[in-house]
């Protein structure tokens, strides 16, 4: 925003413009630029970033195994104890 206005300031000063036309074209270019501003500002806020547990976890598989299977595996590890 500051280098459209140094450039705008330039630009009116080099065509002879008075300086009432220099300070509206200004005014003008920075109204425009914090518009623009304001726009990305929005944008770029509405993407929503990841929780820091979806972070983690992102990448990492998490199975889910029927009552029957984690049964049968209870008993399989009992059963490896005692022999």
């Amino acid at each position: 925003m500051l280098s459209a206005g140094s450039v705008t300031c330039i630009a009116t000063y080099l065509n002879h413009y008075s300086l009432k036309e220099m300070l509206i074209a200004l005014i003008i270019v920075l109204v425009i630029f914090l518009i623009i501003g304001y726009v990305i500002k929005m944008v770029l806020d509405s993407f929503e970033l990841p929780k820091e547990d979806e972070a983690e976890n992102d990448g990492e598989v998490v199975e889910k195994q029927n009552e029957d299977e984690t049964q049968a595996l209870a008993e399989d590890t009992t059963g490896n104890e005692e022999a």
